[in-house]
């Protein structure tokens, strides 16, 4: 058992061991027409990964940029309710105090449907620049490439 292994670990440090051939045939460069639609699919490509790395960091700084004036407003508001406490038998301080419950509450509701739309209109708008523009694009570049690749496989067959 050792000497197989030994052996099989000197085999594999030769220099001169020759790779087993797969098919025979030898590898060759695209024809130019499956070229130029290759090196299109790799633009493309970076296209979709720089779109998608953009709407990430739009996305991340949208959030960032709400959040942080939602905490000013909403400080005010609950440093206000924390230091006016209504006087029970005052009536005009609970409405007042009501009032101001009512506001923040109405601020709330404000901000989650804004962060909300936000997040709406971001998906869409990368559903509709990466998945219907490019993906598409991506995908046809790709099926040219291998459609041409195959063309002229064929064709070098037939005529030999």
């Amino acid at each position: 058992m050792s000497d197989t292994l030994s052996e099989l670990l000197k085999n594999a440090t030769r220099t001169d061991a020759v790779p087993p051939q797969s098919s025979g045939k030898p590898v060759t460069d695209l024809p130019p027409f499956a070229r130029a639609g290759f090196e299109l699919a790799k633009f493309v490509l970076w296209i979709i990964v720089f779109a998608t790395a953009f709407l990430l960091i739009l996305i991340a700084l949208e959030e960032f940029i709400n959040t942080g004036t939602d905490h000013s407003s909403m400080a005010i508001i609950l440093n206000k309710l924390s230091t006016q406490s209504p006087d029970i038998a005052n009536a005009p301080q609970i409405e007042a105090y009501q009032k101001l419950i009512d506001s923040t509450k109405l601020l709330l509701s404000q901000i989650d449907n804004e962060k909300q739309n936000t997040r709406d209109f971001m998906i869409k708008l990368s559903q509709l620049i990466l998945i219907s523009i490019l993906l598409p694009v991506l995908t046809a570049l790709l099926g040219y490439i291998f459609g041409t690749h195959q063309s002229v496989g064929q064709n070098e067959s037939k005529n030999a």
